[in-house]
């Protein structure tokens, strides 16, 4: 999994692409307007300047589902810098779930079949309410991958999210509670 990001007016026109958040940046490579970063012999990041120069794009901040022309663009970009190209989005990580119990901050919850635990003070949830979760691997909106961990012997493997996690511009508090989602569907892709 990959996310873009692109804000001209907070970073200037630069296109960041995070593949690996995990990773410890060792070493950089620029070649003419891309800066590949590396960990090891591993492409974990790439920031492309000046790319209003090619294509103009209105995003302000994280661009979860890039659609076939940006990504073409970026790829012949990549290309030109003697990287590999980046596969096309078919999943954004943010599944829905669906809320099966409550027990004080810990949430269970069924997507598709598979029973997941979350933990979560939101007090707005109830159960068989829809969420949006992020799965192992989600690259979220400040950069950060979400991965599952152990906490008091129970393994967290969905992190439910609220709007400002989802980059929609909707106030209000607490988890953000969908309809008209099946559970396990694409919150981003759904319908496309």
């Amino acid at each position: 999994m990959y996310r873009m990001f692109y804000n001209h007016e907070v970073t200037g026109d630069t296109l960041f692409i995070i593949m690996n958040s995990s990773k410890i940046f060792d070493h950089g490579v620029t070649i003419d307007d891309v800066y590949a970063m590396y960990s090891g012999d591993e492409l974990i990041g790439v920031n492309i300047n000046n790319l209003s120069r090619i294509l103009k794009i209105k995003a302000h901040g994280m661009i979860v589902t890039p659609g076939e022309e940006l990504v073409n663009v970026v790829n012949s970009i990549l290309k030109r810098a003697k990287i590999a190209p980046l596969p096309y989005c078919t999943y954004s990580g943010y599944r829905v779930g669906q809320i099966e119990a409550i027990e004080g901050n810990k949430i269970a919850v069924e997507m598709a079949g598979e029973h997941l635990k979350a933990i979560s003070n939101y007090s707005n949830l109830k159960i068989g309410d829809y969420v949006v979760l992020a799965l192992d691997g989600t690259i979220q909106y400040n950069g950060a991958t979400f991965r599952n961990y152990i906490e008091d012997g129970t393994t967290i493997n969905c992190l439910i999210c609220n709007a400002k996690e989802l980059r929609l511009n909707i106030e209000g508090e607490g988890a953000f509670v969908v309809e008209g989602y099946k559970t396990g569907e694409d919150f981003y892709l759904a319908g496309e």
